[in-house]
């Protein structure tokens, strides 16, 4: 894959997670755009493709399944990205490192996200291969 459509498949694929989160998004306080977070987060966090893909896999997961979710969709997209990042990663990071990573947030809160996001989730985070390379 070519520098040129590495670009175009980042684009994509983060037009696709903006999209995902904005169906959970309600926050009237809104300091700054939802794709500027993202981005933000992912350069910071140096994610690749295949967790972004499973972070939007299981967030499109909650949409379909019609999941009742009582997180904001900053915190959803940020408990997905570390719950899909713990499971892809053998030595992914902490959620200590997290904190640093997001801002704004407590140790309490990220631990809390995750928690409320795999509760959501009934803890069923296995994702066939096949699923990843179509989605």
């Amino acid at each position: 894959m070519n520098q040129n459509q590495k670009l175009i498949l980042r684009k994509q694929i983060l037009n696709e997670t903006c999209s995902l989160i904005n169906q959970f998004y309600n926050d009237e306080n809104n300091k700054i755009s939802i794709e500027q977070f993202v981005e933000e987060i992912l350069k910071r966090s140096r994610t690749s493709f295949f967790t972004l893909r499973l972070t939007n896999i299981y967030l499109s997961k909650i949409i379909e399944d019609k999941k009742q979710v009582d997180i904001c969709g900053k915190k959803l997209f940020v408990a997905a990205l570390i719950v899909s990042t713990k499971v892809h990663l053998d030595n992914g990071y902490t959620n200590k490192a997290w904190l640093k990573i997001i801002g704004g947030l407590t140790i309490e809160e990220i631990n809390c996200i995750e928690i409320a996001f795999l509760q959501i989730m009934e803890y069923k985070l296995f994702v066939n291969i096949d699923k990843i390379n179509i989605f």
